[in-house]
């Protein structure tokens, strides 16, 4: 399967995801500012497992924190959002 990217917005700020494949249907989950303007590889934020309409997603921060959905980019945002409530501002 191809890499994912995701453009959202999380608590107000414009996030972006890309979950890089990483085995059989199994991503590594990175996001970043979407208008840094520059081309990094992102934080990793955690795992997306899964295909078509069954995905779950496992947080960087604490692996009993999953996330089941029927939608990738679902996941990929709950898992941004959980990797937010533990930035320091």
């Amino acid at each position: 399967m191809k890499d994912k990217k995701f453009t959202v917005k999380v608590k107000g700020i414009d996030v972006q995801i890309t979950a890089e494949e990483d085995g059989e249907a199994r991503y590594m989950v990175r996001m970043s500012k979407a208008d840094s303007g520059r081309c990094g590889v992102g934080v990793r934020i955690g795992y997306l497992t899964g295909k078509q309409r069954k995905w779950v997603g496992e947080s960087s921060r604490d692996a009993r924190l999953t996330v089941p959905s029927d939608s990738a980019q679902d996941v990929c945002k709950k898992l941004a959002e959980l990797a937010l409530e533990s930035v320091v501002v």
